[in-house]
């Protein structure tokens, strides 16, 4: 089996340490991401309180934009495959349309822009934000 790499225990670590109660491997954390933008795509299907929880796995992944530790190469690639998976994000939110403040991170103060009747509901009550229904 190959070993694990400084930046890969470095990250998981770095999850215990922000306080996920199970293990993240980056890989994990990765495809979470880019699950939940899939889903954003086609019209997320749960309420608001489920779209912010799983808004954490991305700033999770926000640590590696920080002070990364690891072959510079590997973190590199992991910023690059990060934002790949931002910009897909960008396309799938609702263009001038934010929720939050400023002071929160991007994807945070984005609304997709099609989501399931739960969260459309959701975002229009609390937010006074009107997005399109997914059939």
């Amino acid at each position: 089996m190959e070993e694990e790499s400084r930046f890969r225990s470095w990250f998981s670590a770095e999850a215990v340490v922000l306080g996920w109660v199970r293990p993240v491997t980056f890989t994990e954390a990765l495809m979470s991401w880019r699950e939940l933008v899939k889903q954003c795509a086609a019209g997320y299907g749960f309420g608001i309180y489920e779209y912010d929880n799983d808004l954490g796995i991305r700033d999770l992944l926000q640590v590696v934009f920080g002070d990364a530790e690891g072959d510079a190469a590997e973190v590199d690639g992991a910023r690059k495959s990060i934002a790949g998976i931002d910009q897909t994000f960008r396309e799938a939110l609702a263009p001038g349309l934010q929720i939050g403040t400023d002071t929160e991170p991007w994807w945070r103060r984005g609304v997709p822009r099609v989501a399931g009747s739960e969260l459309a509901e959701d975002l229009a009550e609390r937010y006074g934000v009107r997005v399109e229904v997914s059939p």
